[in-house]
């Protein structure tokens, strides 16, 4: 009997089969250079189902840039041979993969309010991924490789604004060994960016934020990089750049934390460095969002961006998000003796609420104080996600944590009485 699923995934082979020859007929590729003729990542007959038949037969993976490129590698081979659908070609993984070691450097930009204040020191490792400063005149050298000063600045001024001199940028550099140059720039710029997600956040906590309204956000980031990467495997260097424009320098200088920020910054640090917590990641990714949504140009995204951080933060076992009311009591919770605290929660709601319904803000030029009561709450659920990250040892896995969040909504005197009832439950009476 034959499978059904077998079936499907056969069909969306044969799909991207006939679609691929159609296109070789239409371009009349001329494969006399040898090689395979790639349609590009638009031609949606053929990638589309590509796609379809990529994620039937691989699933979740933990590099899917990297298995996506072996997978088109062969999925290429077989539809330009014309061969028949064989599932267990296209899902062997390579054994011996060459990777290749790469330099990528890249420029931040930063305004100290002193003569320097030194991010990291010396060295800092994310990801497995070691990350250290270099000299200006190391990082021009490198650059002269590959067209020079005047062509990275184009490729700069169209992603980053223009800069009058060079004045707050820094060049950091990063080993990274990789497939292709395109993952390795992938790699380090994703690592270094959690780094700078705990900078901003750190930075602007216990701050108040503007503006809701009127024209662009300020851009409250107090660190961003530029956009561009160089890299460099043995004598071969490319310029590579984001694809996200970003049209305002970030707003706040960085200066030396007091000691309250500086234990929130090592704390922020310490997650982003661990892969065996769930707690850890639940907080990595509740940051990433908090820095988003600062340095988000429409700042009704940005509110937006503050709710999702309490819907990451207390997030299900099973990965669904709670409901609204019930995450609107848990944070009420946080401040249970003060008032305005639970009122503020529910504006934040209705005011979300209507920004999602109906694409505009609840009421006509709202004040700035929505966003930064979104804000605080958004504080509120980073501080208690790093009291369960202090306290892993018992918040051990999601289970846990749902069970901390299911109760976290209670009030005092009902935990008090659960409490007594767990106590209870061991003393015998007769």
């Amino acid at each position: 009997m034959t499978n059904s699923k077998d079936e499907k995934l056969k069909l969306l082979y044969i799909q991207c089969r006939d679609a691929y020859h159609e296109w070789l007929i239409e371009q009349g590729v001329d494969d006399s250079f040898g090689g395979i003729p790639f349609p590009g990542w638009f031609y949606d007959p053929y990638n589309i189902p590509a796609e379809l038949l990529f994620r039937a037969l691989y699933g979740k993976v933990n590099n899917k840039t990297t298995a996506r490129a072996e997978f088109d590698s062969k999925l290429l081979s077989m539809v330009y041979k014309n061969d028949t659908y064989d599932r267990e070609s296209l899902t062997a993984r390579p054994q011996d993969l060459e990777y290749k070691n790469f330099t990528v450097c890249f420029q931040i930009y930063f305004r100290s309010k002193t003569a320097k204040v030194d991010p990291f020191k010396t060295q800092l490792t994310l990801s497995g991924i070691k990350f250290t400063w270099c000299s200006e005149r190391a990082f021009w050298k490198i650059v002269d490789k590959v067209g020079g000063m005047n062509e990275y600045l184009q490729y700069r001024n169209k992603v980053f604004p223009k800069l009058n001199n060079e004045f707050g940028t820094y060049t950091v550099k990063a080993q990274v060994a990789d497939l292709t140059v395109e993952e390795a720039v992938n790699k380090a710029a994703r690592a270094f960016q959690g780094f700078m997600d705990c900078v901003n956040v750190v930075q602007s906590f216990n701050r108040q934020k503007r503006k809701l309204s009127h024209g662009p956000n300020d851009n409250n980031m107090a660190i961003s990089d530029v956009g561009v990467f160089v890299a460099e495997e043995d004598s071969k260097v490319e310029i590579l750049w984001s694809n996200i424009r970003r049209h305002s320098l970030p707003s706040e200088s960085l200066n030396s934390l007091d000691i309250g920020k500086e234990r929130l910054y090592k704390v922020l640090i310490r997650a982003f460095q661990d892969n065996n917590s769930v707690v850890a990641e639940r907080l990595k990714y509740t940051v990433m969002e908090f820095a988003s949504a600062l340095s988000a140009e429409d700042p009704n995204l940005g509110l937006l961006g503050f709710w999702r951080c309490l819907e990451i933060a207390t997030r299900k076992a099973n990965q669904q998000t709670r409901k609204e009311e019930e995450i609107l009591n848990i944070f009420k919770n946080y401040h249970p003796e003060e008032k305005y605290w639970r009122q503020q929660g529910s504006l934040i709601k209705e005011v979300r609420n209507t920004y999602v319904h109906q694409g505009v803000s609840s009421v006509k030029d709202t004040p700035d104080y929505y966003l930064n009561w979104s804000k605080q709450y958004a504080e509120a659920a980073i501080r208690i996600l790093i009291w369960l990250y202090s306290n892993r040892a018992i918040w051990k896995n999601n289970d846990d944590i749902d069970i901390f969040f299911d109760h976290y909504s209670q009030s005092s005197h009902k935990l008090e009485l659960a409490g007594k009832v767990l106590r209870g439950r061991s003393v015998r009476v007769a």
